[in-house]
């Protein structure tokens, strides 16, 4: 199970002063978002391998939930005359995950692993993509309770469509991690 959230609040300007025919203007811009993306997924992961082989690989299936609320508002302006607008794109979605796993068994408390999955949703007016690559390691100090420390690769393209615009969500996460693992 997993569950994240990203916000996002930003706005750039634009001022530049201009003559024409000997009068004088100022022509401005101001674009500004606020977006929110929720990306949570849950999945189970079948593995194989034999008890006393210390590599076992798994294969898994869940499903991926992603939210895009991403509210745009835009002004142009020369001299008196002004020109705003507010785009809201407010969209959520259901798609099938697939994961990939490999876990080495170091010692009965440490394993090392890698993680592989993605997600691509389509088929209505939120498409996408989410991928998420991961290397680590886990240290179970109690049977059931760990901790796993990682370095992750995570890749999200978003896009949401309607008849009047498309407003897109490219994201790049790398770095490290650190969890509280529970096993059962």
């Amino acid at each position: 199970v997993d569950y994240f959230r990203i916000h996002d609040d930003s706005a750039r300007s634009i001022e530049q002063p201009f003559t024409f025919n000997g009068i004088n203007y100022t022509a401005a811009g101001r674009v500004a978002s606020d977006t929110t993306l929720d990306i949570g997924n849950f999945s189970y992961r079948w593995w194989f391998g034999d008890a006393d082989n210390n590599h076992v690989f798994g294969l898994g299936l869940g499903a991926a939930y992603y939210k895009l609320d991403a509210t745009l508002n835009a002004a142009v302006g020369v001299g008196p005359l002004t020109y705003n607008t507010i785009q809201r794109y407010d969209d959520s979605g259901w798609a099938p995950l697939v994961t990939l796993g490999w876990r080495s068994k170091v010692s009965d408390q440490v394993r090392i692993y890698a993680d592989l999955s993605g997600v691509r949703k389509n088929g209505s007016d939120l498409s996408g993509t989410i991928t998420n690559a991961a290397i680590g390691a886990e240290w179970f100090p109690w049977k059931n309770v760990g901790i796993g420390a990682e370095y992750a690769s995570t890749r999200i393209r978003l896009k949401q469509k309607d008849d009047a615009a498309t407003a897109r969500v490219r994201l790049e996460f790398d770095g490290p991690a650190v969890y509280l693992r529970l096993r059962f």
